[in-house]
């Protein structure tokens, strides 16, 4: 079951037609940032995190997407999103994910709001709570206190 709806693991799926598809999706992707943020750096930032999650080194996807995550960018949010709902270089923590995808979806990444809708089907109301409640200190705090 792929747990977090429309989001493709490209572990389940054929290594061309994941290649495809993450090239045209992480290329959609940087040209948004770039034409949203101006920064090309942060759109360098983005490519490298992508480009390590598909070779399969989440701990420095994770090096680049986290500073971007605190700096408010919603691709980088998203995507602790999907490392934590997945245990992609961290342990698979339901609560996390629903926070970051809580965090991006509050700053306007639909896709983000739909991946933690999906992953509301599997946590309890109590962690829902939890998650929320963390989605609030992170952002209240201006990303220094988040789980």
């Amino acid at each position: 079951m792929n747990r977090i709806g429309g989001v493709v693991d490209l572990r389940r799926v054929g290594a061309s037609w994941a290649g495809k598809l993450s090239s045209y999706f992480r290329t959609g992707i940087l040209a948004v940032a770039l034409s949203f943020t101006g920064n090309s750096a942060i759109a360098q930032d983005l490519s490298k995190g992508f480009d390590a999650a598909q070779r399969g080194d989440y701990q420095a996807a994770l090096k680049e997407f986290l500073p971007l995550a605190t700096q408010g960018n919603v691709y980088a949010q998203n995507n602790l999103g999907l490392m934590y709902a997945n245990g992609y270089g961290v342990l698979a923590d339901d609560i996390s994910a629903h926070m970051w995808w809580n965090i991006a979806g509050a700053n306007g990444y639909e896709g983000a709001r739909e991946n933690r809708e999906n992953i509301e089907k599997e946590m309890t109301p109590a962690d829902i709570s939890e998650a929320v409640k963390s989605a609030r200190t992170c952002m209240s705090s201006d990303y220094q206190n988040c789980r």
